[in-house]
């Protein structure tokens, strides 16, 4: 019988963790970024929005044209032009005038606010009266509300999610720098498992702990590099645990980590040369003979 383990806590597990080097960087398009880590500190080019807009759809006008209207005694406001939608506003407006407007449409120099087309009454196509007094900036966006430009969207470690997607479309980031994925080798372990798709003999079960695994890595933003069933031969997990490391960036071995006789995983760990034990035993149920090990610069689970 092997010595026992000596356990450590999650959060001595999560520091350890910290030791490993970071994966290389490589360049995409925004589009393929989705639950992508970032690996550069993104700062907005610009103000977002760059013009004042409109939130309703009404009247661009000065808001101290309002002021004291109600529906017993509205403003009255000449009507001088329309603003078109994704086009510059291109009038001035002077005391008394109001211009038609969109929701999303650029307010006009001299306007400070929008009348909701539904607090209006269109006397005639020059005219209208206006039943409620608007305070500035009512139903406006000021340029840089959304985003101000220097502002920082997203640091280095952020995981991507759909609206930082579209806020990088919105300032013209049309890629960005990212963390490659990392590959995670998977390696079952044991004479009582068997491939899923075998009718399993009185005794063993199927191999359910690779895809669950590999499930979960793919949740994680890897790509799980699947290595089969390992018995519980020593040359067998090493030789597995070998191509592991050459072919991904972590390796994880399901079961043989206790210390019983046939739990081979840190037997096969402490064989290679560069390796490191840095943790057997974590202080959670189920889980508790998990190790961790630094093979070189990459971690192994078992």
């Amino acid at each position: 019988m092997k010595g026992f383990f000596i356990v450590k806590t999650p959060s001595e597990i999560y520091q350890l963790m910290d030791n490993f080097p970071s994966l290389d960087t490589e360049v995409v398009e925004i589009k393929e970024t989705l639950h992508r880590i970032v690996a550069e500190d993104i700062l907005s080019p610009i103000n977002l929005p760059d013009f004042n807009r409109s939130t309703v759809d009404g009247y661009a006008l000065k808001a101290k044209d309002t002021f004291g209207a109600q529906a017993c005694l509205p403003a009255i406001l000449e009507v001088v032009g329309e603003v078109n939608m994704g086009m510059p506003a291109d009038i001035k407006l002077d005391d008394g005038q109001a211009v038609r407007i969109p929701t999303g449409g650029m307010l006009p120099l001299g306007a400070d606010a929008v009348v909701m087309v539904e607090h209006t009454h269109e006397v005639d196509s020059y005219t209208i009266e206006v039943s409620k007094a608007l305070a500035p900036l009512e139903n406006v966006i000021q340029i840089g509300d959304d985003i101000k430009k220097e502002e920082l969207l997203v640091h280095s470690g952020h995981k991507m999610r759909p609206q930082d997607v579209g806020i990088m479309a919105a300032i013209g980031k049309k890629e960005i720098k990212v963390f490659k994925r990392p590959k995670v080798a998977i390696i079952s372990t044991g004479d009582e498992i068997v491939d899923i798709d075998s009718e399993p003999p009185l005794g063993k079960i199927r191999d359910v702990n690779s895809y669950t695994l590999g499930a979960l890595v793919e949740e994680a933003g890897a790509e799980p590099l699947y290595l089969g069933i390992a018995r519980d031969i020593f040359e067998d997990l090493r030789n597995k645990c070998s191509m592991g490391l050459k072919e991904a960036d972590m390796v994880i071995i399901s079961g043989g980590s206790s210390v019983g006789v046939r739990d081979l995983a840190l037997d096969v760990i402490t064989s290679f040369p560069d390796s490191k034990v840095l943790a057997h035993g974590i202080s959670v149920s189920p889980g508790k003979p998990t190790i961790l090990a630094q093979i070189g610069k990459k971690a192994l689970w078992g």
